[in-house]
């Protein structure tokens, strides 16, 4: 009797490699699973981490400079407004710092999220343009650095980095008034008549337009800009003019608040610069803000508080800010559990299995301490 060959494979051979192959696999699978959320882990720490230094290098950068206006100082004279309204928001410049505290509605923040506090700074930028003369009580002289076409936000020219209608400071080292350019022209020469000791006088031209060597620079009581210079003081009296030693700057307020994103319905870091928003940063959850105060006339602080408890006349006393902000991923299942955090000197348990990190730093502002 002749024996047959075997041939292919007998089932117990199929089984053992059909659970070989199932056992290579589930460790392929566990393999990838496991690098997937350390994957997913490590890019919501790097994206949590580069969120919370730029938001605060990003407050810092205004908050050092709070209440600079030149060559001025708002410790050895307040800088004068002469704008017609002094109290409203924008306008009070003679506050370089001001914070609200969570909870406090009706500021003007477009979808600001209640449980954060907010912060407000005013200075000038540095965008300086330095004076050729002032002349004839309602008017001053800059150098004509060159036109931006079209770069002003009503599509105008913009002149030496200024727009008309911006709110500018004049200072010089021992004075300093705020108030709005309401009107530009161009001058080849300096006036003479009506000045101090200034700089040399540029003679006259034929041509006198935008290419000239002076911008002309008005501050007129005019009712067509908002808000518009004070009707007593459009004109300067003798006192108020600057000499060449003096500099001409942009001022702003900026708002730093967290709001949630109007499409995505996210939190962010929110900054506004006078009346433009701009989205600095998705995932700022909330922030929190302690104000170093200064009680010995030393101006180091001396204790943190929260500004509800600033009286109104000891804003000026403020020499640091304790800043803490609150960081969240994006990803809604970076974490395997809820995640515990203290925050605000509070242990708080997450809501969700987002990632979540504390930031905080303590900023001095550079023109109140020793």
């Amino acid at each position: 009797m002749r024996l047959l060959k075997q041939r292919g494979i007998s089932l117990v051979e199929l089984m053992v490699s059909i659970t070989v192959g199932l056992v290579l696999m589930a460790g392929v699978v566990q393999l990838f699973l496991s690098s997937k959320v350390t994957f997913s882990t490590q890019s919501a720490i790097t994206r949590v981490q580069e969120t919370g230094r730029l938001a605060i290098d990003f407050i810092a950068d205004d908050l050092r400079m709070a209440g600079y206006m030149g060559c001025a100082n708002f410790a050895e004279k307040p800088v004068e407004n002469y704008l017609k309204d002094t109290t409203g928001l924008l306008y009070r410049f003679d506050k370089p710092i001001e914070g609200i505290d969570e909870n406090v509605t009706d500021t003007g923040y477009p979808n600001r999220l209640s449980n954060s506090d907010a912060l407000i700074l005013r200075s000038a930028n540095s965008n300086m343009v330095g004076l050729q003369g002032t002349s004839e009580s309602d008017r001053i002289y800059i150098e004509n650095t060159g036109v931006e076409k079209k770069g002003c936000p009503n599509n105008k020219d913009k002149y030496s980095g200024f727009c008309e209608g911006d709110i500018v400071v004049v200072a010089s080292c021992s004075k300093g008034i705020v108030f709005q350019a309401t009107k530009f022209e161009f001058a080849n020469k300096l006036p003479t008549d009506d000045l101090p000791e200034v700089a040399p006088q540029a003679e006259e031209e034929a041509a006198v337009g935008s290419d000239a060597k002076y911008l002309v620079i008005y501050h007129e009581a005019n009712d067509g800009f908002d808000p518009g210079n004070n009707n007593g003081k459009g004109e300067w009296a003798e006192r108020d003019y600057f000499g060449s030693d003096s500099q001409l700057l942009r001022v702003n307020t900026v708002f730093y608040y967290v709001a949630n994103n109007v499409t995505s319905g996210r939190p962010g870091l929110f900054r506004k610069v006078n009346d433009e928003v701009q989205e600095l940063l998705t995932g700022v959850e909330e922030m929190q803000l302690k104000y170093g105060l200064n009680t010995n006339s030393d101006r180091a602080p001396d204790k943190f508080v929260d500004a509800k408890d600033i009286p109104a006349s000891e804003w000026d006393k403020v020499t640091a800010i304790k800043v803490e902000l609150l960081v969240v991923s994006t990803d809604e299942n970076a974490l395997d559990e809820l995640q515990k955090y203290t925050f605000n000197g509070k242990l708080v348990t997450a809501p969700d299995r987002r990632m979540r990190q504390v930031f905080t730093s303590t900023i001095a502002i550079r023109g109140r301490m020793p």
